[in-house]
Formats: C-alpha cells, structure tokens, sequence
C-alpha cells in the first residue's frame, strides 16, 4: 500500500559530500535518486562520482544533483552516536622524599544526537573534582 504525502509537506535530508555537510529540504512527494553522476559508467572514476538527484513529483521534472555523495539520511530517521569524553587531572603532594603525582582520569561514553547541538554541560557536570583527598 502506497502512502500518499500531502503536497505542503516538507522532507529535510542530511547530506555529507567530500567537500562538506549540508541539509536539504524538498518537497516529500518529491523522488529522489542515488547513483552515479553518469548512470552507465560503473566506476567510480572521471564521471562516475556518486551523486542524489531530486525530481519535482514523480515525474521526471529533475530539479537538482548534489555531486561527491558520501552519505546520506532522511532527518526524520532518528541516529545516535556514541562519543566518548575524556578528562585528566595532576594532583601533586609534597613528601619527604620528594613530590609525587597522581593522575586522575575520568571517562564518559554516552550516546548523542547528532543533529543536536552539544550542550557542553557534561564536561563541567560530570568531570569535576569537588573533594581533593590532601592525604593521597
């Protein structure tokens, strides 16, 4: 069963090409295709960069190409990825036969939106030492 899209309704794509990030926003009714830039040419060589074509509707009314496709998703298909945050921190203390540090490291991995931007807050929430122990 076909599901048909209303002709207000927006469709936001992320697309990721060998020079940069964008995202694009179409129409949802309207087709779009991925391939080679010259359909025919098999390789990946002069001519057979990858590319998204998008056309007006179904029909074949093409009204742009995006060349050097590297990926790309529809926005509305929800992507995690996991980051991984690592923090260190020297703590030194004088003895009698000389000083002596201590390295303290903490590691976070998390998954994020990607699409959101970063708040920051957990490198200042979770990495922060309150209670330095003057007995280490």
């Amino acid at each position: 069963m076909t599901v048909k899209k209303k002709p207000d309704e927006m469709r936001t794509y992320f697309v990721e090409t060998n020079k940069g990030s964008k995202k694009v926003t179409v129409p949802a009714n309207w087709k779009v295709t991925f391939g080679n830039v010259s359909p025919g040419n098999k390789s990946n060589g002069p001519g057979g960069e990858l590319c998204l074509r998008f056309y007006e509707g179904s029909a074949n009314n093409q009204r742009m190409v995006i060349v050097g496709v590297v990926q790309f998703r529809d926005m509305a298909i929800a992507v995690e990825e996991k980051r991984v945050s690592i923090k260190q921190q020297i703590l030194r203390k004088d003895t009698e036969h000389g000083s002596k540090d201590v390295v303290v490291e903490g590691r976070m991995e998390e998954w994020v939106n990607p699409d959101k931007p970063d708040s920051g807050k957990a490198d200042s929430e979770f990495f922060r030492l309150e209670h330095i122990n003057k007995d280490l």
